[in-house]
């Protein structure tokens, strides 16, 4: 797949990004800067002297004292979400370093979402708050209100612009709201990447954005790659060197880093004693990911009727939600593989360790859907490999960044439904190389993909300049 190419790929961010559109929380930022240096001298002969208190980015509060870091405000569009393990990772890896992070939500997420114990605010479920917020920008400042808007409405994909617009009324209320923020992150280039533009235009607080998969391949988001959102970040965050190759295409790659994903070593240690009480001969193939075609959950089905067809009596358990279920069920159905393939749904963090404690395999079939979409590096692969299950993948993206083929897992050209059944019975028929690769598999997650050095590394991104 060649990414699309645009003129402005390797220049500086354009100039409207750069140009802060005067706004009564600037002009109180330069007012409060100004009285920091008339004070300075009188602040050094007493410490406390001269300094301003700090106060949290939602006005009112008041950051714990033994808080000192920079004040980051992850804007999200639904929080918490089941599917978004690793955003709840990164944020209370960057709390446990100093960082003073809340969330800031567009909406409210499903229920049996992530929790976290860090501040939450769902801007938009006050919409009197957003009507009356809006109302007030366009009597106040109605050249930047409709300056946005344009901006905004105009890069958004062409199926989803009244999306984007609902966003843009969350962001303004937002924007009203917000003080004393040093950052704004949003993940994912879509609806909260852009109200985290929206609130950083009018406010002035800078702001970056973490892409991951679906928001780089999926070729409805591609126009948006090419928009105002991604240009005027101060730098863009992603998870794999593959990604970084593409957005290269798209962005100066001196603004682009590479920060992994991953677990905490706590959280390691928990996967890893899931091996000390699993079966030696454990042979059930585990599964886990979003219902969608990307994840090629077919294909695997397809691959265990191989082997059943082989003669071979392999077990599958799938766990996960999405629109592809039907599809799925109505496919096991048709070869016969009720009882050998069970679909379990949505399940908790405790259900997905115990279906690892009793699994001898893990195997994600990843591919490359109609629609351009792809996977990053899944989470779930990681959390597998963490608890020393062998896995069988797809050559696909970032994969192979984390699972390297014959020795922490095996590796197949996607679609090949033939070879992934080769690599499942491969592993079936030998205990000790199922052994020997969730090992190595487990290692490679603890030494490479580490949430608690990945955020060290994002902390230092998000301080001040």
């Amino acid at each position: 797949m060649q990414p699309l190419r645009t003129p402005q790929a390797r220049g500086a961010r354009p100039r409207s990004c750069t140009e802060r559109i005067d706004s009564p929380n600037r002009r109180s930022a330069d007012m409060a800067n100004a009285t920091q240096r008339m004070t300075s001298r009188s602040a050094a002969a007493s410490p406390d002297l001269g300094r301003k208190p700090a106060v949290s980015a939602l006005q009112g509060e008041r950051p714990k004292p033994e808080q000192r870091g920079p004040r980051v405000i992850y804007v999200l569009s639904a929080f918490p979400a089941r599917s978004e393990t690793f955003v709840v990772r990164e944020i209370e890896a960057l709390r446990a370093l100093g960082a003073r992070v809340e969330v800031w939500c567009l909406k409210r997420g499903l229920k049996g979402g992530e929790s976290v114990s860090v501040p939450v605010t769902c801007v938009g479920s006050d919409h009197w708050r957003v009507l009356l917020d809006n109302s007030r920008m366009v009597l106040r400042r109605p050249g930047s209100y409709l300056s946005v808007l344009r901006s905004v409405v105009g890069s958004a994909p062409k199926a989803k612009k009244l999306k984007y617009l609902a966003a843009f009324w969350i962001a303004v209320s937002a924007a009203s709201r917000l003080r004393e923020a040093d950052r704004l992150h949003a993940h994912f280039l879509w609806t909260a990447a852009s109200a985290t533009y929206t609130m950083s235009r009018l406010t002035g607080v800078r702001y970056s954005v973490t892409l991951h998969a679906g928001d780089i391949f999926a070729r409805a988001n591609r126009s948006f790659l090419k928009g105002p959102v991604l240009a005027c970040a101060e730098f863009v965050v992603t998870i794999s060197d593959y990604n970084q190759r593409v957005l290269s295409e798209f962005v100066d790659p001196g603004r682009i880093h590479k920060v992994h994903c991953g677990l905490s070593s706590a959280e390691h240690a928990e996967w890893a004693c899931l091996a000390e009480r699993r079966p030696h001969d454990a042979e059930l193939i585990a599964s886990v990911g979003r219902l969608t075609a990307k994840k090629g959950h077919d294909l695997l089905i397809r691959a265990v009727a191989r082997l059943h067809a082989s003669g071979r009596d392999a077990k599958c358990a799938i766990v996960g939600e999405g629109p592809e279920e039907q599809h799925l069920r109505s496919l096991i159905a048709e070869l016969h593989m009720e009882d050998a393939v069970k679909m379990l749904g949505a399940v908790s963090l405790a259900e997905v360790r115990s279906l690892f404690e009793a699994a001898g395999l893990f195997a994600l079939a990843a591919v490359q859907a109609r629609d351009g979409d792809i996977d990053g590096i899944p989470v779930a692969l990681m959390e597998a490999m963490a608890a020393c299950l062998p896995v069988v993948s797809s050559r696909v993206s970032g994969i192979p960044e984390l699972v390297q083929d014959g020795v922490s897992g095996i590796l197949v050209e996607q679609a090949d439904e033939v070879t992934i059944a080769g690599a499942l019975d491969r592993l079936l028929a030998s205990p000790d190389v199922r052994h020997t690769l969730g090992r190595a598999a487990s290692a490679t997650v603890l030494q490479q993909f580490n949430v608690d050095r990945s955020a060290a590394v994002l902390l230092e991104l998000f301080r001040p300049n």
